[in-house]
């Protein structure tokens, strides 16, 4: 069952995601060097990790 602290710990990992993603978003509209759109394809693969390995978390508690 949910209970309001993994409520709020969800909705605020949502919240965090969803800044950074967007943050990625607009920096991937700027022209970035191939060096820098690399480091940018490394932490968005990153967050999608760290995404993935919160929902199996939840999942399973």
């Amino acid at each position: 069952m949910f209970n309001s602290t993994v409520a709020r710990n969800l909705l605020v990992t949502t919240l965090l995601l969803t800044m950074v993603s967007l943050g990625l978003a607009e920096v991937h509209e700027n022209q970035a060097t191939p060096a820098q759109q690399y480091r940018f394809d490394q932490i968005e693969r990153g967050i999608k990790m760290v995404g993935v390995a919160k929902a199996q978390q939840l999942r399973y508690r």
